[in-house]
């Protein structure tokens, strides 16, 4: 009698990455309505801009367009992450550079001049998601390399 050929199992990409882009998502989605840095009106009260607010100005629409482009642009990326299963490093590449982009355009404070205002709560937390996906990014990258050579 023949035996059964042995079939090889082939492992499936890393998959527990999901989840954290699912985070990445919500998150910069939900952040794009926040203020991101601290400012004051002349009579005391704190000025709320957001970028959703920031697009009805007309010094301020252009920045705020791309601002949202790239939120946007970062959050559909990272769907596909979280729904789908990654097998190449597209995914990941891509949400670092749109990460990285995103994290100078904060820290640079793009269309402030000298001296600039201090992060509110959801500029820190924004800059703190961007750093985190650029190095959810990179991990994710290096783990596809490794597990693709490995089969």
């Amino acid at each position: 009698m023949t035996e059964a050929p042995l079939y090889q199992h082939v492992s499936a990409p890393p998959s527990g990455y999901r989840q954290l882009y699912g985070a990445v998502a919500v998150v910069g989605f939900v952040l794009s309505f926040t203020q991101f840095y601290a400012r004051e009106v002349v009579d005391g009260y704190p000025e709320r801009l957001t970028l959703w607010t920031l697009l009805a100005d007309p010094n301020w629409e252009g920045v705020a367009m791309a601002a949202l482009l790239l939120v946007f642009s970062l959050v559909a990326v990272a769907i596909c992450g979280a729904v789908r299963s990654v097998r190449t490093v597209a995914v990941p590449v891509a949400v670092v550079v749109l990460s990285l982009v995103g994290a100078v355009m904060l820290m640079a404070k793009i269309g402030y001049s000298d001296p600039a205002p201090p992060f509110d709560d959801g500029g820190a937390m924004m800059v703190a998601l961007a750093w985190g996906a650029v190095l959810l990014g990179v991990v994710h990258t290096i783990h596809l390399i490794v597990w693709r050579r490995r089969g």
